[in-house]
């Protein structure tokens, strides 16, 4: 009898352990691939929005960036601003006068640029806002200005600063070309153009996607932060400042970092996914499709308890 109620014992508990251990293995097995295409569909996603938003800032650099070259290599500009010891005070005046109407021209017609300035060798400052000199020239004593014109490696886009725009105060990017002769250059004696690009149609590129991530982040090649949605300005991982080479993703236990790397000037988009909120749902049906596991082995044991015991009657 005893020997019999072992044996039926473990007739249940054997048939109980494999039918359970088949499950819960097909159920964990289909919750990691399911997370893996979620981990793949999310990653793709990203890019493309983030490619989005690249093609709009992208599209200001460029506009910016022709806009710049074409105010250095315009012959009656450069002609005007030049330094004639020679000229008489008429002259000099109808001259500025005429560097300032060009340049009122490229604000009017491209809504993403706030100020035009130009500043000659000798100090002397022309812009398409006539009469506001002396705010330009404290453009010449600020740090992000001070930063630029110390990094002789090209024209650069400077990281966000306060500017005056429609008799208002505004946060601008600025574009700093050191050029003479209608060239690009860096030298301390040369012509040193500004443009004020309106900062946000900067911020507005991320408009649609920035309610999508846990954190977007804005950085210039020299790892100034332009945008970034997380308010407190927690610094990113350190890993953050350099891209994968073999993979635009890092990762750790907890978040996703997906970068774009597709605009002027070096500058870098970063989202930052959690994998708690990404797989927040997928966790919530694990845990019910674990109880539907319970529930169907109570049913088996249910079931195989009375056959088993009908199979060991003598």
């Amino acid at each position: 009898m005893h020997v019999r109620m072992r044996i039926r014992t473990k007739l249940i508990l054997a048939t109980f352990c494999a039918v359970a251990l088949s499950l819960l293995v097909g159920a964990f097995f289909t919750y990691y691939h399911v997370s893996g295409i979620l981990r793949e569909q999310s990653i793709q996603y990203t890019m493309t929005k983030l490619s989005q938003n690249a093609q709009q800032i992208l599209r200001i650099q460029e506009q910016t960036i022709k806009i710049a070259e074409y105010i250095y290599g315009d012959k009656e500009i450069y002609e005007d601003l030049r330094i004639d010891k020679s000229a008489d005070l008429e002259t000099l005046y109808f001259q500025k006068k005429s560097v300032e109407e060009k340049l009122k021209t490229f604000t009017a017609l491209n809504d993403d640029i706030m100020n035009v300035v130009i500043v000659r060798p000798d100090g002397e400052i022309f812009s398409n806002n006539t009469g506001y000199e002396d705010f330009f020239a404290d453009y010449l004593k600020q740090d992000w200005y001070l930063d630029l014109i110390a990094d002789r490696s090209g024209p650069h886009f400077s990281r966000p600063h306060p500017s005056y725009y429609m008799n208002t105060w505004q946060p601008a990017v600025s574009y700093v070309v050191r050029y003479d002769k209608m060239d690009a250059l860096q030298r301390s004696d040369a012509y040193t153009l500004i443009i004020d690009v309106k900062y946000s149609r900067i911020a507005g590129a991320f408009g649609q996607s920035a309610g999508l991530y846990d954190r977007i982040v804005l950085q210039n090649g020299r790892g100034e932060t332009l945008y970034d949605t997380d308010g407190s300005g927690t610094p990113l991982p350190a890993e953050a400042a350099k891209l994968a080479e073999d993979s635009p993703v890092l990762e750790d236990a907890h978040h996703m970092l997906i970068f774009n790397q597709s605009m002027k000037d070096d500058w870098t988009q970063i989202a930052v996914i959690s994998k708690d909120r990404l797989f927040a749902k997928l966790k919530n049906i694990l845990y019910v499709f674990l109880l539907m596991i319970a529930g169907s082995l109570l049913i088996i044991l249910a079931i195989i308890t009375p056959v088993v015991s009908a199979m060991m009657k003598p």
